[in-house]
């Protein structure tokens, strides 16, 4: 795989600042590749970026360095101390890097070129990344990476990002009015990760009329979530439900309401919306002995109530409830705080 293929965050340039910082530190041969900026929310920001060893390009020798770290600022990393984030991302952590058997994934990591090609991977498991800004503006990174061939990184120089943001879309959701309150016989839910929940309910005469929500919340079993009444929106605080951000990356967002879905071919249990309402406000109610209620108003103004007739059960991962094709991918990894 050539260099150019590596470099995902995409490719800039700027002269190399190496030389020796007042309090020794020794700054390395590197130059900015490029770097990502994702707003997520509920948690930790994401910023993406790659320096290589100056002028990779041309000799074909040398190495690139993916940095994944996260912080509470927009748009510019934060300065401090980075630490290896532990099972979600939280402010100033940094996340490994990876291989699966379609290649390397995500993360912190190093690769080693020689002769234009990919010769050797090394995937960040401990260390700290320190981040500071210079006083002319320069960011200075520096890095240990025990274990690595490469354990020390030193750089100083520009660092900028391209906001990457997906950006909702609301534009499919349907304008009609609902015909009145929707009438649910089943409900059920999921932990899809530390303190978020995916609840959903629909009904066994009609497939195709559901409604989907993320509640954010620390209960440890599904009637934890009982005897509560949550207020729907974008605040990814604890015991809300997410309000939705339409469609993002392809996929729809919850929480929703899907009327007249059709299945997906090829994908069983998979739906794709017919007519669909994003919820951006409103409460969702569950009872004391588990039974669901919401009314909520829609990204285009529109009313929308609905009620469970029975408890809300336990989803297993293998008995999952229906849901619109791809949407859960999206959420569990960008709304879990």
């Amino acid at each position: 795989m050539g260099v150019i293929a590596m470099a995902t965050v995409g490719m800039t340039s700027c002269e190399p600042k190496p030389d020796d910082d007042r309090d020794g530190t020794v700054w390395g041969d590197y130059e900015f590749v490029g770097g990502n900026y994702v707003k997520q929310d509920g948690g930790a920001n994401l910023f993406v970026f790659a320096i290589q060893t100056t002028g990779l390009e041309t000799s074909g020798e040398g190495e690139l360095i993916n940095f994944q770290l996260y912080a509470d600022t927009e748009m510019e990393l934060k300065e401090g101390e980075y630490e290896l984030m532990g099972d979600n991302p939280a402010d100033l952590t940094f996340c490994p890097g990876g291989m699966t058997s379609s290649g390397s994934v995500g993360g912190t990591s190093i690769q080693y070129v020689e002769g234009e090609e990919v010769v050797d991977y090394e995937f960040v498991e401990e260390g700290t990344i320190s981040v500071a800004k210079g006083e002319n503006g320069d960011w200075e990174i520096k890095a240990s990476f025990p274990g690595c061939q490469t354990s020390e990184v030193n750089y100083k120089g520009e660092i900028t990002f391209e906001d990457n943001t997906p950006q909702p879309d609301y534009s499919n959701e349907t304008t009609t009015a609902p015909a009145g309150d929707y009438a649910f016989t089943v409900g059920g839910g999921m932990m899809m990760g530390s303190g978020v929940w995916m609840v959903e309910v629909s009904s066994e005469t009609n497939p195709f009329e559901l409604a989907d929500f993320i509640i954010y919340s620390n209960a440890t079993s599904i009637d934890g979530l009982f005897g509560q009444t949550y207020s729907v929106d974008f605040s990814g605080n604890e015991n809300t439900v997410a309000a939705s951000n339409g469609v993002m990356s392809g996929q729809a967002t919850p929480s929703y309401v899907n009327i007249n879905c059709t299945p997906v071919e090829g994908q069983e249990g998979y739906y794709q919306p017919g007519g669909v309402y994003y919820l951006v406000s409103g409460t969702v109610t569950i009872s004391a002995d588990g039974m669901l209620s919401f009314e909520c108003k829609s990204y285009g103004g529109q009313t929308i109530k609905g009620a469970c007739s029975t408890a809300l059960q336990t989803f297993s991962m293998g008995v999952a409830p229906r849901r619109v094709a791809g949407a859960e991918n999206m959420w569990a990894k960008s709304l879990v705080r």
